[in-house]
């Protein structure tokens, strides 16, 4: 666009499932899941990284704080009960 590049970005991760090597049949499948990261802004003034909203942060670390209230709470039970 004009003297402006702009490249997406995405993080990626994936777990394959089967074996792998010399003489071994191929595996049986595997997972891949990619989530937007942001993205490059390449100008003539340089380049620069831009973030891009992650609503499903905000939602894994509310389920870890839930999840750490409830391990918690069941310790606090069991060490009153004894």
């Amino acid at each position: 666009m004009g003297e402006r590049t702009v490249i997406p970005v995405a993080r990626v991760r994936a777990a394959g499932l089967g074996r792998a090597g010399e003489g071994k049949e191929p595996g049986g499948g595997g997972l891949i899941n990619a989530t937007p990261a942001g993205y490059l802004e390449i100008t003539p003034d340089g380049t620069s990284f831009h973030r891009t909203p992650d609503p499903e942060g905000v939602m894994r670390a509310g389920a870890a704080l839930t999840a750490a209230a409830g391990l918690t709470a069941a310790a606090v039970i069991r060490a009153t009960r004894k």
